[in-house]
C-alpha cells in the first residue's frame, strides 16, 4: 500500500483511490483508446464509458451508477497516469 499511499498524496482531499462510484479513475498507467460518451449523456450501470491501453492489454471502464456525464477530462490517445480522474459522473435516479 505503500504506492498507493504516495499516489494518494498527490490527490486532492481524496481519501480512497479505490472506486468511487460517480468518478471514473485510471486503474494504471496507459493511453486511452476509445471513448463511448459525451458530456451530460445519460448512462446507465453497466454501460461501457471508455477503454484504455496498457501493457498491449485493453481495458474497458464501465459506470458503477445510472448517472450523467458530467466531465470528460481527456480525450482518444491521451497518456493518463494511475488514479488520474478520467470521467465525472452525477448520479442520475432513474424512475
Amino acid at each position: 500500500y505503500n504506492l498507493i499511499d504516495l499516489i494518494e498524496g498527490s490527490f486532492k482531499k481524496n481519501k480512497t483511490l479505490g472506486k468511487s462510484s460517480d468518478r471514473i479513475l485510471a486503474p494504471m498507467p496507459g493511453k486511452v483508446t476509445k471513448l463511448f460518451v459525451s458530456e451530460n449523456q445519460i448512462v446507465n450501470k453497466g454501460d461501457a464509458l471508455l477503454v484504455m491501453e496498457a501493457m498491449k492489454m485493453e481495458y474497458t471502464l464501465k459506470a458503477d451508477i445510472s448517472a450523467k456525464v458530467e466531465k470528460i477530462f481527456y480525450k482518444i490517445s491521451d497518456q493518463v497516469s494511475l488514479g488520474y480522474l478520467l470521467i465525472q459522473l452525477k448520479e442520475h435516479k432513474s424512475e
